[in-house]
């Protein structure tokens, strides 16, 4: 069953076969784990937000028309998950665990190991700290279009699809945060980057109207 296609499982997940879905998310978790890592910060909430995904997936597999492919099907049901955990201050999940419970059985998930590689750890660790809290104080719709397109690596389009926006926001919104990113780094280099502090109002005058604590678009 796993030399299977998505559209092929996903007819036998539609009829109730958990073990097809099972071969699904073994097929994608990497990559919705990878996203839901990103926009979290963190690996508990980003197990949570994922395994959420698969759940409200397995729920909605029968809506789903193959108009875009799988993957970026679930990566936008993990980026509307964030965007409502935003919102709400908290993300409903059904199971804290590494498995997903239905009513004819589970499905076992394996998160991937999101510890930095060798690479990672040759950078300065201090550097990649401040530009994380960065990042992370993006506002969600910017946070969210300059990881999926910049870490992730999708393309412009398949952004668009998955924030359902238009291509040409998806570039405004990646451009002006790339622009805050560099700007700060050229400041912090110039300030000594450790004394840098995002929560200080005046700091971030560069990114007005990016960043969690500017105004709106």
């Amino acid at each position: 069953m796993k030399d299977l296609t998505d559209q092929a499982l996903i007819q036998h997940c539609i009829q109730g076969d958990l073990t097809a879905f099972e071969h699904l998310v073994s097929r994608y978790e990497a990559r919705v784990f990878a996203v839901a890592y990103r926009l979290t910060g963190n690996r508990q909430d980003g197990e949570d937000l994922a395994q959420e995904t698969f759940v409200r997936a397995w729920k909605a597999l029968p809506n789903f028309r193959g108009e875009a492919s799988l993957s970026t099907w679930l990566i936008t049901i993990t980026t509307n998950l964030w965007r409502d955990q935003q919102r709400k201050h908290k993300l409903p999940v059904e199971s804290m665990d590494d498995s997903v419970a239905f009513e004819d059985g589970e499905v076992r998930l394996q998160w991937a190991d999101p510890s930095p590689g060798p690479q990672d750890i040759m950078e300065d660790d201090e550097t990649r700290r401040q530009l994380g809290q960065w990042i992370s104080n993006l506002k969600p719709e910017f946070k969210t279009a300059l990881i999926l397109r910049d870490i992730q690596g999708y393309s412009y389009e398949e952004v668009a699809v998955m924030t359902r926006t238009s291509i040409g926001t998806v570039k405004s919104r990646i451009n002006r945060a790339r622009g805050y990113l560099k700007d700060m780094i050229l400041a912090g280099r110039e300030q000594n980057l450790t004394q840098i502090r995002l929560s200080d109002p005046k700091e971030p005058m560069i990114a007005e109207g990016i960043w969690k604590g500017g105004e709106n678009q």
